[in-house]
């Protein structure tokens, strides 16, 4: 049995004992009220101190007033007083326990419930009316009637309706039942008293004391001082207990009126006004706590949607902040946050709470999916896949890993064991850099040492997954790529490989170079191309020309000896690299030599073929950049090959600077072309005999911006060095044919224009064509161009002469410049769709001392004559010239004698000054 049961039980034997002494021994009433206020007292003060309320103050005002309403019964019941009579008493008990009733209700209550007020006010003022018509007034006449013993009687009821009010939704039990018994006790005592009935008026003080001291025995007590939230609603018993304390005033004067008259009828109104007042501030708050909660409800409904689209708990957590906020009256006090709260809290709180299981519900599913997802990938991969533990040790292993270690089952070792002693520390290295955070995608190439077999070449990625739920330790990936690596190695082999001569390839002269720079003495690179291979191989056939670049390259081998790398480099270029040479005047010698060995001829499949080498050498001694070395001796090669077949030279550096130099003139000349940077001028072709001019030769000019005007004959060198004869012929003939449209404008017999057409651009795919379009644009009648080709392109084939009879045809006319300097013969000219022979200014040069070159050139001009095709005589310097070429039967000239060559914008006043002839 526990302590409180034992001290509920000795306190009611204790009560009953003494209840049986008090009717027993009547004598006895003083001792007995003092035992009864002295019992209730300690067993108020045992409880509170057994069960240890939350708040001790209204307990201690209870055990106050017990012992005060003791003391006024044992003062009532001594000889010579009238019981109620004695005035100290009442004072003790009017004091001590409202106290005790206020201090009750205010433990009971978070904050002030106005709603609760205000119907503890209608109870109270109900009861306390009820005691005033029942009680009090009746004895108002009544001398022992005192002002305070009538205030004790009026509050009795209304303390009681307070205490009872603030009982209404309490936790049922025990304590608050006793308790409620307790203080009914002094209302039931008056009630006797007053009404005179034939029982002991006593028996109300004694459940009084009685009472009260079991409450505080049974551990429910606790509860009676517990806070609580205000009631959120009105019960069925709440209402009935409001309605009929306001039908107490309106019953009153009822009654009254029925029995006779009504006495009370000013304190009824006074009541009812009051009851009236509170019931409209009731029906206020109702409202304004009506509003308070759709405003309340409208955050709920916004905070629980904003809770379905959370989707981590950081959101949740800052939706119920906000809302929690929103909830909140502007200027609420601590005690009011948790009235206001006391509702929306937990429905809050729940769907925070369902948000979160619903989130912590998606991520499980994720992590499911995620491992599923895991498990798939590792037992479906090729490559092995081991997680390794933070002791280094496997954890896992990949079912390929079988395939490729060897063994059934890795889990337990340590991975730096399944490498190659020299690589396991590496491997170690590796693994513990990536678990302290470095990067690692790829650790590179290492070998694996298979169990049942010999070494394997994988390819290794590290990446920490610790992190991550469903792996949890460091992975690392192997790739088996012996077979890769092996296929590599084969294709590097034959790329430093020519597979026609077994030499090395320029891949491999490369890198040699870079180690033989590297490495002390003289370096020299040799660079030697076949002389015109290409007419050799036209010669003897393909075949043969490979078996003479095996040759070639067998005897460049037995030479050096194997000393020094010698290697294919281009089809008709090879490289020699000579290393470690004590001097230069070695690898000179050693050049010599080479060039006096392929003096001898080549036997090739029964056929003796005879070439040269023209070599490039550049050494260390310059420059030790092995790029900048190979691209010296490249420059010694194209000067060699400058200066003719058979011969050798040393790169040198005024050499190279010119050649530099020569290809930033081309890079220039490209650059005019394309941006119209160059000049065109017209030198006039006029008849011998009248001296009136016919037609203009169009010449291109060249003005460079720092070296000035360039010399003709250089500007068409450079052009066919840099490969941009064509594109300067396209430009020339556009200008050409749009100047001359501007002439035949302009004048009413205007010349022709004659163009120079290098062979590549005639032979370009179009160029027909475009001529066509060309004059078509520009509205050139077509007899008033004329083309001049190369007797070369003529004998060249027979759809060059189709197209010339083509051009012919849309009336253009074709000159054959510089005749007599190649093909076609005279004899050819027969058959060949020319009008114009342009002579070369050799012949015009030389008639004047050779009768023979005379004669010559007047059987040129009189065949000429025969085939109708008009003859030019160029160059024409002097008079004599002039006049040698036309007594030769030459009708047309041109010539410094008749006119330097002049820009654009001159030709047409040129022609028009005076409109005389050139000479007479």
């Amino acid at each position: 049995m526990t302590v409180a049961r034992r001290l509920a039980w000795g306190h009611g034997l204790a009560a009953a004992v003494l209840i049986g002494l008090y009717f027993a021994v009547p004598a006895w009433h003083v001792v007995t009220w003092s035992l009864f206020g002295l019992l209730g007292c300690a067993a108020i003060v045992a409880g509170w101190r057994l069960h240890r309320p939350r708040r001790a103050l209204p307990w201690l005002w209870w055990a106050g007033g017990t012992v005060a309403l003791a003391v006024g019964a044992v003062a009532v019941s001594l000889p010579g007083a009238v019981p109620h009579g004695a005035a100290s008493p009442w004072w003790a008990e009017a004091g001590l326990l409202p106290c005790l009733v206020v201090a009750l209700v205010t433990s009971r209550r978070f904050a002030a419930d106005r709603t609760a007020l205000i119907d503890a006010s209608i109870l109270a003022i109900g009861a306390g009316l009820l005691s005033w018509v029942l009680v009090v007034e009746p004895h108002l006449p009544a001398p022992g009637l005192t002002v305070v013993r009538g205030t004790v009687s009026v509050a009795y009821p209304a303390l009681l309706a307070v205490v009872a009010r603030s009982m209404v939704g309490a936790v049922r039990g025990w304590s608050a039942a006793l308790f409620l018994l307790s203080g009914a006790g002094p209302l039931v005592a008056d009630i006797l008293y007053g009404l005179e009935l034939p029982v002991d008026w006593r028996l109300g003080w004694i459940l009084f004391l009685v009472s009260g001291g079991a409450a505080a025995l049974h551990p429910s007590m606790r509860t009676l001082t517990e806070p609580r939230p205000v009631g959120t609603g009105d019960s069925t018993a709440r209402r009935l207990a409001i309605g009929a304390a306001s039908l107490v005033a309106p019953l009153i004067p009822l009654g009254q009126a029925s029995t006779g008259e009504v006495r009370d009828g000013v304190v009824v109104a006074v009541v009812s006004a009051v009851l009236v007042a509170l019931a409209v501030t009731r029906m206020s708050h109702v409202d304004a706590g009506l509003r308070r909660a759709l405003d309340r409800e409208r955050e709920l409904r916004r905070a629980c949607e904003a809770l379905l689209s959370a989707t981590d708990v950081e959101t949740v957590t800052a939706v119920v902040h906000e809302s929690v906020g929103r909830l909140l009256p502007r200027g609420a006090s601590d005690d009011n946050v948790l009235v206001d709260l006391r509702q929306a809290v937990p429905v809050l709180a729940g769907q925070a709470a369902t948000a979160i299981d619903r989130i912590a519900l998606i991520r499980e599913l994720d992590r499911r999916d995620s491992e599923a997802y895991f498990r798939t990938l590792v037992l479906t991969a090729a490559e092995v896949i081991l997680i390794v533990d933070d002791g280094g040790r496997i954890r896992y292993g990949s079912p390929s890993a079988t395939g490729l270690l060897g063994v059934d089952d890795v889990t337990g070792r340590p991975v730096w064991d399944l490498f190659v002693p020299e690589q396991r520390d590496a491997v170690s290295a590796a693994v513990e850099a990536v678990r302290l955070g470095t990067v690692i995608d790829s650790a590179g190439d290492w070998t694996v040492l298979r169990h049942t077999g010999g070494p394997v070449e994988v390819e290794v990625s590290i990446r920490d997954l610790r992190h991550e739920p469903s792996v949890d330790g460091v992975v690392l990936t192997l790739r088996d790529v012996t077979e890769r690596r092996r296929q590599q190695h084969e294709l590097e082999r034959r790329a430093y490989l020519d597979p026609l001569t077994g030499l090395g390839s320029h891949l491999f002269f490369r890198d040699e170079t870079r180690r033989a720079t590297a490495a002390p003495g003289v370096t020299g690179v040799l660079l030697a191309d076949l002389d015109d291979l290409r007419g050799v191989a036209g010669t003897v056939g393909p075949e043969l020309a490979d078996g003479l670049l095996r040759a070639v390259g067998a005897r460049l081998r037995s030479i050096v000896d194997g000393a020094h790398a010698v290697a294919r480099l281009d089809g008709d270029e090879f490289g020699v690299l000579v290393a470690g040479a004590a001097e230069v005047a070695g690898i000179d010698r050693l050049v010599a030599g080479l060039l006096d060995r392929f003096t001898a001829p080549f036997e090739v499949s029964g056929s003796t073929i005879t070439v040269r080498l023209t070599i490039g050498l550049a050494t260390t001694v310059d420059t030790d950049d092995p790029a900048e070395l190979i691209s010296r001796a490249r420059v010694a090669l194209r000067t060699a090959k400058a200066t003719g077949t058979g011969f050798w030279r040393r790169y040198d550096a005024a050499l190279h600077r010119e050649i530099l130099d020569r290809a930033r003139l081309r890079t220039e000349l490209g650059r005019a072309i394309a941006t119209d940077g160059l000049e065109l001028c017209f030198q006039p072709i006029v008849d011998l005999a009248t001296g009136r001019a016919h037609g203009f030769e169009s010449l291109v000019r060249w003005r460079h911006p720092v070296r000035g005007p360039l010399p003709a004959d250089a500007l068409v060198d450079l052009a066919g060095e840099s490969g941009l004869t064509a594109p300067l012929g396209a430009w020339a003939l556009e200008r050409s044919v749009r100047e001359a449209a501007g002439w035949q404008e302009a004048l009413a017999e205007p010349p022709y224009v004659s163009v120079d057409v290098p062979d590549h651009q005639f032979r370009a795919p179009g160029f027909v064509e475009h001529v066509l379009t060309l004059i078509s644009r520009y509205g050139l009648a077509p007899h008033l161009l004329t083309l001049e080709v190369t007797g070369s392109l003529i004998a060249d084939s027979q759809p060059v002469r189709e197209d010339l009879s083509i051009l012919r045809s849309a009336g253009i006319r074709v000159a054959i410049d510089d005749f007599g300097t190649g093909h076609p013969s005279l004899s050819c000219l027969q058959g060949v769709p020319v009008d114009v022979l342009k002579l070369h200014r050799s012949f015009v040069d030389t008639m004047s001392g050779s009768i023979r070159r005379y004669d010559l050139v007047a059987g040129i001009a009189h065949l000429a004559r025969t085939l109708r095709v008009d003859v030019v005589a160029q160059g024409i310097a002097t008079t004599t010239e002039r006049t040698l070429s036309s007594g030769a039967g030459c009708a047309y000239g041109q010539g410094t004698l008749i006119a330097e060559p002049m820009p654009a914008d001159e030709v047409v006043p040129w022609l028009t000054h005076e409109d005389t002839p050139v000479f007479a």
